[in-house]
């Protein structure tokens, strides 16, 4: 309790006074609903972390581990309860529901995403005039940073394509469309592009992933 700094990739343990029966020591392993013993919340236990599997007993049936069945998130805080549902060995349940007062808190994400991959790839070539232009960050976006022009030719939005090193830039028909768990950003120009004709892709700093941290270069 009150521990910050918590990695959102670690597990979370009980430790109890005597030995228990595993079979009353459950979590939730299929939903975010709060079921199970065991529980782990970001918002007071009105939905629970989803565990990869049911809690791992060590120490001779006193120490019990959950597994996230993802990360966890970043800069959030988690409380962790375990209910009078448990019994030891003997079938004596805990007396009264264990709960963290304050909870654990996540440390902050201060990675800078990169670019993962562009399409179409650098030197490709006879790339079809009507390609749509797409590029995959390494890290979930935040989709309102990832913008382009639309209304004209100027270099504005975070995602740019030109045949003159950006002193103009293609105007392209939408906001750019987000897949791959916002991850995969993907433009289509207004009109078709020119025949044998050079482009360049660029993604500017303003792109930013969901923890605001901005692209490095």
């Amino acid at each position: 309790d009150n521990q910050i700094g918590v990695s959102v990739s670690g597990n979370i343990s009980v430790t109890f006074s005597e030995a228990m029966d595993t079979t009353y020591v459950t979590t939730n392993t299929s939903d975010t609903y709060c079921a199970g013993t065991l529980r782990v919340s970001s918002d007071n236990f009105s939905t629970c972390v989803k565990m990869s599997s049911s809690p791992a007993s060590s120490n001779s049936n006193k120490t019990f581990t959950l597994d996230p069945y993802d990360n966890l998130s970043y800069s959030t805080t988690y409380k962790t309860r375990i209910t009078t549902g448990v019994k030891d060995t003997a079938g004596n349940t805990l007396s009264n529901q264990y709960e963290t007062s304050s909870g654990f808190t996540t440390f902050s994400d201060t990675t800078a995403p990169t670019i993962s991959s562009i399409s179409p790839t650098d030197n490709s070539y006879d790339v079809s005039f009507s390609t749509a232009i797409a590029v995959t960050f390494s890290k979930t976006m935040s989709t309102s940073t990832i913008t382009t022009n639309t209304d004209n030719t100027t270099c504005t939005g975070s995602f740019q394509l030109s045949s003159n090193n950006f002193t103009t830039c293609i105007k392209m028909s939408a906001a750019p469309s987000a897949s791959n768990s916002d991850k995969t950003f993907t433009v289509t120009p207004d009109d078709n592009l020119s025949r044998g004709t050079n482009y360049k892709i660029k993604i500017t700093t303003t792109a930013a992933d969901t923890s605001s941290n901005s692209l490095a270069d």
